[in-house]
């Protein structure tokens, strides 16, 4: 009684404390499978606007490396006073781009090496990119303590999904009025997951 009584604990209140991670985890991944939708709606609608442009120079080593393009890109950004998250690649020979994102809002950067020169346009809001990038944004490679933090909660909100399961398991199977249609759910559940794997 008191292993049942402590898994139905863990189960709820780690679910209590993860649900708004988990929720966002579920409504982001919507764009993902109605992607063509999205596009339609928005195929005829301006997604960026030109904020300025303008001369610049910054010092781009030819065989530069994601990691020094990274430290070249956080330059960029600290010169023209844009703050937030970013990531920063080679868009071509000439071409270095840094894209800055937020979850309202992105910036992208580009700085023609030949010409000496730098652009900055901004997203219009699209509900389909708000989603997504809410659904993938964060990670410990930015530069801000909160950002780490953010993911750490994801870290834990993925071990939570694991915990979950096991929990949930251990209740089902501790209650044997429940069990065979438990079998009857699982083994759907798998059944169906395995046809998609040698199907798609």
């Amino acid at each position: 009684m008191k292993i049942k009584l402590t898994m139905r604990r863990i189960h709820t209140y780690s679910g209590l404390f993860l649900l708004l991670f988990l929720l966002k985890f579920g409504v982001s991944a919507i764009p993902f499978s109605h992607g063509k939708q999205f596009r339609e709606y928005y195929k005829d609608k301006p997604q960026w606007e030109t904020r300025f442009e303008r001369e610049y120079e910054i010092e781009v080593p030819e065989d530069a490396g994601p990691d020094e393009l990274r430290v070249i890109g956080a330059k960029i950004l600290a010169d023209l006073d844009i703050k937030g998250s970013f990531g920063a690649w080679r868009n071509g020979q000439n071409r270095i781009a840094v894209h800055k994102f937020t979850f309202g809002k992105n910036t992208r950067v580009f700085y023609q090496i030949d010409e000496k020169k730098i652009i900055v346009e901004d997203n219009l809001f699209r509900w389909d990119q708000f989603l997504t990038k809410f659904h993938w944004i964060g990670g410990y490679q930015q530069s801000r303590i909160i950002h780490d933090i953010f993911a750490l909660m994801i870290d834990l909100t993925c071990l939570g999904l694991i915990v979950w399961i096991i929990t949930g398991l251990v209740m089902w199977w501790q209650n044997p009025a429940v069990r065979n249609w438990g079998i009857v759910a699982i083994a759907s559940g798998w059944l169906s997951f395995i046809v998609f794997m040698i199907t798609m």
